[in-house]
């Protein structure tokens, strides 16, 4: 198409900043480009795309983001439906076959040294398989909990692209990115550091915001941070001589300066407002020609500034059926399909009646607009607003009673077109029946995508469903469904970290309760209660909470309630390392779930084996484990397993028995990796790290240990950032890096300390005592294992408790005081001999000797 005018110089920097990652020789770039709408944005990328695609084997991936409905991951939905070809008017079975046809295709076109990626792209294809709605029985994506479909969305869309990626150069256009959704923003900060060394272009475009302001997306910090290099375009307003040239181009003919400067005046150089304009002037037969150059007919003429005037002048000179036509595509959205189309338009009485013929006369309708350059075709059956703005000033024209007619027949349309997959359309559908004030059909719709969406752990889109829905019924006496909601906005709240909310939630859903006299619903408000006050380390309010929650449930036999309460009751005394009442409340609540039919909950059963763990009863600790190991084996649940393993290694690591611990965790980071449980992931790099350093391979604990870091830091786990740290500053006061062990164990400790995690404390406050002792610093490290001592035998912690003693007593020969040494002694004998454990006992007994040489 050659060069655009008023953009040649842009379109050559587009072009120079792809060239090296074109060629292979440069990695991953994102370019910026703004502007106010209408100026050109989309143009210069559809010019820069058509360029490329013609010189170069390149891949191209189109993301397009909505600006209604803004639905999670839209934009890179939007692509995948197109890459695999997936169309509502085949059949699921044609859609299957196409998709695994495609994904098989670039599986073989891999490189060599794509084995990682292929085999990641391999483990995510029921992920991308629903993300175009296609469910495959007993997959991954059917295994995983909310949480994890969430971040394996993630990490399959990110392989999917690396895999493009590795194959050929590729282009990510980002089109619209200030209408970005939160949770494409959120895959974009986790995709661009992954793929740093990767020969990708990613190019978005945006408008400014409201004030004016540059909406910056991606992020520069992350791009920083990779070291990614971004450049920015600013696309402007076309001067005077510019866009007399472009209105020359657009007319194949010369202008005169009255036109020239009457373009000006109403354009003010913007290039969608100029097209349209002298669309508007040839439609109407406005201009003549005088000396070869055209001019306006008549100078007096008045034309409106606002371009929404002059678009719809332009839809208005259009027929009847035409424009009603257009009219219609518009309420559906910037997009369209054709069968949805067809179905609100066959109730227009035009249509009606015209049988096989309807058919043909709308296609006629889609064309007469194509060729007037209202839309264009993306393929077949989807269709495309050339602009926004064209779509927009559509959509304003009609009356309020029409659209809602509109919106409401859309709506019926979605669901009798999409019925078999009608998960896809709920945020449609509550959009499309709000629009038509279809109260009863939008609060049912609302309930549907805020729990898919929930159950997709997009959690703050929930949230904004429950929240509308909430504002819809709060007034209408429907107290149960009232509660219900409450509590399920409580738990949101309380996931997206806004615990005050989240206890307001609570707190209205128990008074609520209590005024309907709901036995069930009371005891529920009040373990949501305790629950999160125990979060919050409120540990004395949440233990009245939870306890009357427990007498409640109890009250009506309701045996799930019980077996709840009595697992956080065991949750709540293990954060407070109160050992014996934690086990008591673990076995309890297992006892009572499996009386009843109720599937185990393998996250309580390892915390009661890290409870027996913790009071040196490792036999236990890992016979109950093992039992529940085996079932979650019988029942496939994975998740399950992989937490078992994890929590086994830990109990035979603490027990002394690496090589076991090793292959639990070899197991556990396995099958971690293959759910995509980055949490899970971390801990168990954080645990096989500290395996390899007490076998004195440094380099490798570091490794895995820097991970294990990385991995937390970039998903925001506070407790896992502590360990880590704590495990870091063991690390370092191995290598004899003291000051830097120092560092990190203090980071341990204030994280530790704010999470009220009494063990991590103590184990913190432990290490920081050994650093000041490898320093001579003796009278430095005593208060520190003073207060560890303290804190492990309260919590009855044997193992913390027992390496305390002995290096305070160590400290303490050192400063001569052998009279408080000999009282040590003797504990740390006897807790070295309740645990059984040899390496303990090893150092209890150099302790004895050093004693009694010193003595």
């Amino acid at each position: 198409t050659g060069l655009m005018i008023g953009r040649r110089l842009e379109l050559e920097q587009l072009i120079s900043a792809s060239l090296g990652i074109f060629a292979g020789d440069e990695h991953c770039k994102v370019v910026y480009i703004f502007g106010e709408p209408g100026v050109g944005k989309s143009r210069l990328v559809y010019e820069f795309r058509l360029h490329s695609l013609g010189r170069y084997s390149i891949d191209w991936a189109t993301c397009q983001s909505d600006q209604i409905l803004s639905k999670p991951f839209n934009p890179f939905v939007y692509f995948l439906r197109n890459y695999f070809k997936q169309s509502p008017e085949r059949s699921l079975v044609a859609n299957i076959h196409t998709f695994e046809t495609i994904f098989e295709q670039l599986v073989r076109a891999l490189p060599e040294s794509g084995h990682l990626e292929g085999s990641e792209l391999i483990r995510t294809q029921s992920v991308l398989a629903s993300l175009v709605g296609i469910q495959y029985v007993d997959s991954l994506w059917e295994q995983l909990d909310a949480k994890g479909r969430y971040e394996n969305t993630l990490s399959a869309l990110g392989n999917l692209f690396a895999a493009l990626a590795l194959v050929r150069p590729l282009v990510i256009e980002l089109e619209d990115a200030h209408w970005l959704d939160e949770s494409s923003n959120a895959f974009l900060r986790t995709f661009i550091p992954k793929v740093a060394k990767l020969p990708i272009l990613i190019v978005a475009t945006s408008r400014y915001s409201d004030e004016g302001d540059k909406q910056w997306i991606p992020d520069p910090i992350v791009l920083q941070r990779s070291a990614v290099p971004s450049m920015e375009l600013d696309l402007n307003i076309f001067t005077t001589d510019t866009l007399k040239e472009f209105a020359e181009t657009r007319l194949r003919s010369p202008i005169d300066e009255a036109l020239a400067e009457l373009l000006w005046r109403t354009t003010n150089g913007n290039p969608f407002y100029a097209e349209q304009i002298l669309a508007y002037f040839m439609e109407n037969n406005l201009l003549e020609k005088v000396d070869d150059r055209f001019s306006v007919k008549d100078t007096t003429i008045k034309i409106s500034t606002s371009i929404s005037a002059v678009l719809t002048a332009r839809i208005d000179r259009l027929s009847n059926l035409v424009k009603e036509t257009v009219k219609a595509a518009a309420v559906i959205g910037r997009e369209f399909d054709l069968t949805v189309l067809s179905e609100v338009m066959m109730k227009h009485e035009a249509f009606i009646g015209r049988k096989g013929n309807s058919k043909v006369l709308l296609k006629e309708q889609i064309q007469t607009a194509e060729r007037v350059q209202i839309w264009r075709a993306m393929n077949e059956l989807r269709y495309i607003f050339r602009h926004t703005l064209l779509r927009e000033a559509v959509y304003d024209m009609q009356m309020h009673v029409r659209l809602r007619e509109l919106h409401s027949l859309i709506a019926q349309a979605i669901e009798k077109i999409y019925f078999q997959n009608i998960e896809d359309s709920y945020i449609d559908l509550a959009f499309h029946y709000e629009q038509a004030a279809d109260l009863d059909k939008t609060n049912f719709y609302l309930k549907k995508a805020a729990d898919y969406a929930r159950s997709n752990y997009q959690n703050r889109q929930a949230l904004e469903f429950y929240d509308r829905l909430y504002k819809n019924i709060k007034d209408t006496g429907q107290v149960e469904e009232i509660i219900k909601l409450l509590f399920r906005r409580g738990e949101l709240l309380q996931i997206l970290g806004k615990w005050h909310d989240s206890e307001i939630c609570f707190h209205e859903a128990l008074f609520k309760s209590i005024s309907l006299s709901d036995v069930e619903l009371n005891g529920r408000a009040h373990n949501s209660l305790g629950a999160l006050l125990m979060l919050k380390g409120s540990y004395t309010e949440a233990q009245g909470y939870l306890e009357k929650a427990a007498a409640l449930f109890e009250q009506v036999s309701h045996a799930l309630g019980i077996s709840r309460s009595y697992g956080n009751l065991g949750n709540l005394y293990f954060r407070q390392g109160q050992y014996e009442e934690a086990k008591d409340y673990f076995t309890r609540s297992l006892h009572i779930a499996r009386e009843n039919g109720i599937v185990s909950n393998p996250q309580i059963v390892s915390n009661l084996g890290l409870t027996y763990m913790n009071q040196g009863n490792y036999t236990e600790g890992i016979l109950c484990q093992m039992e529940e190991l085996e079932a979650c084996e019988r029942r496939n649940d994975q998740p399950g397993m992989a937490i078992l393993y994890i929590n086994l290694g830990i109990v035979y690591f603490e027990r002394g028995n690496e090589d076991e611990a090793l292959r639990c965790y070899d197991s556990g980071l396995a099958l971690s990796r293959e759910l995509g449980n980055r949490q899970l992931t971390s801990i168990v790099i954080g645990c096989i790290g500290n395996v390899w350093r007490l076998k004195g391979n440094f380099e490798k604990a570091a490794a895995y240990l820097e991970e294990d870091m990385q991995i937390c830091r970039e998903i925001g786990d506070r407790q896992g950032i502590a360990i880590v740290s704590e495990l870091m500053g063991k690390l370092y006061a191995d290598i004899g890096m003291l000051e830097l062990a120092q560092q990190y164990y203090q980071e341990s400790l204030i994280g530790c300390r704010e999470l009220h995690y009494q063990k991590g404390v103590a184990k913190a406050l432990h290490g920081l005592g050994e650093v000041y002792t490898k320093q001579n610093e003796f009278a430095l490290a005593v208060p520190p294992f003073n207060e560890a001592i303290e804190i492990s035998r309260n919590a009855g912690n044997l193992l913390i408790l027992g390496q305390c003693l002995v290096d305070k007593g160590n400290a303490l020969i050192q400063l001569g005081d052998n009279m408080n040494a000999a009282k040590l002694r003797l504990e740390a004998v006897t807790v070295a001999k309740t645990l059984g454990n040899e390496k303990l006992m090893s150092q209890v007994n150099v302790f004895v000797d050093k004693f009694d040489f010193s003595g």
